[in-house]
Formats: structure tokens, C-alpha cells, sequence
């Protein structure tokens, strides 16, 4: 019932994506450092949906004796310490690692064990996109800023400029560069 009664807090969570879609567009902002808080709240919040309807699997069927939680000796356990299990067992079915030391046991955990893999699979290769959308993100500014150096030591090696002059001005675009990580 708890769970049921937090429904309206789980359903205003866009709001929170909404927040960070803005961050996104903002310039003063590292996107990369958004992106990246974006992609740890979409697996926290995945894991403990997960793990809130695993441990009410096991509520509704009334706590059967070969359910998981009995296996886990969560009988009796207070609600904190089930939560607990029933989130590692998420993260661990979520991430593919399973250890297999909480396992599903009646025909409805075994389904809805079958569920969690698919979508743990499915937010394994939404992990693995965004970081290779962020790898060239992160690797592109600083190759862009080395281009833009090496065209600026042509521009000023073909106009004769002092040696001096030359290295002041490249210190100063890497200086410039190395404070704003290309947003300037």
C-alpha cells in the first residue's frame, strides 16, 4: 500500500528530466557532465521500480514459503532490510551480473524475472550508446582545439611572427582553452 501511495511522487519524476533537458540546452553548462547525471538517475530510478515491484511480487503472494524473500530470510525482516535485498537483486539482474544468491521461485517471480532481464539488456545498450555519444563529445573538443592550434601556428609561422610572440599567443589560446573547455 506505501508503494501504491508514492505513485504521484513516481509519476512527477519527468519533471526532473525536464529540469535536466533544460541544463542541456543551457551554454554555461558542461552537457557532458548532464548527459552523464541524466544517465545515473535513468538507472537508479530503473532499479528501484524494479526492485519496489519485486519485493511487492512477493507481498502479494502472501510471503510464500519457496518466494525468494523466504529464501533470503526476510520474514520477518523490517521493510528497510527487504528493500535492500530486493534492490540488490535488481541492480545485479539489471546490470547482467547475477550471482544467483536471491533467485526467482514461484511461476510469477520467474516471469517477471524474464521481464527485468529484457529491460536490463535494454538500459545496458542505453548505457553503452550515450557513452559513446559522450567519448567523441568529450574527445572532439580537445581535437578541435588541437586543429585550430595547428592552424594557428601555420597562420603564424607563413607571416613571419617573432618566436616569442608566436609561443605567447599559443600559451595564451591553450590557457584560454584549458578555463572554458572550448566554450568560450
Amino acid at each position: 500500500t506505501v508503494g501504491l501511495l508514492s505513485l504521484p511522487h513516481i509519476l512527477r519524476i519527468h519533471r526532473l528530466f525536464q529540469f535536466l533537458g533544460n541544463w542541456e540546452t543551457n551554454p554555461n553548462i558542461n552537457q557532458v557532465t548532464v548527459r552523464g547525471i541524466k544517465l545515473v538517475f535513468v538507472v537508479a530510478i530503473s532499479a528501484h521500480l524494479v526492485a519496489v515491484a519485486w519485493h511487492m511480487i512477493w507481498l502479494l503472494e502472501g510471503k510464500p514459503m519457496e518466494g525468494w524473500g523466504t529464501n533470503a530470510v526476510l520474514s520477518n525482516a523490517p521493510a528497510l532490510e527487504a528493500y535492500i535485498h530486493s534492490l540488490y537483486w535488481a541492480v545485479t539482474v539489471l546490470t547482467t551480473v547475477g550471482f544467483g544468491d536471491i533467485t526467482p521461485t514461484t511461476e510469477i517471480e520467474i516471469l517477471f524475472t524474464i521481464v527485468v532481464m529484457f529491460i536490463g539488456v535494454t538500459i545496458y545498450a542505453y548505457i553503452i550508446a550515450n557513452i559513446t555519444m559522450l567519448i567523441p563529445r568529450i574527445q572532439g573538443g580537445r581535437i578541435e582545439h588541437q586543429e585550430d592550434l595547428d592552424a594557428l601556428r601555420d597562420f603564424m609561422r607563413e607571416r613571419r611572427f617573432p618566436a616569442e610572440l608566436q609561443n605567447r599567443v599559443i600559451t595564451y589560446k591553450d590557457f584560454v582553452w584549458s578555463q572554458t573547455q572550448g566554450d568560450y
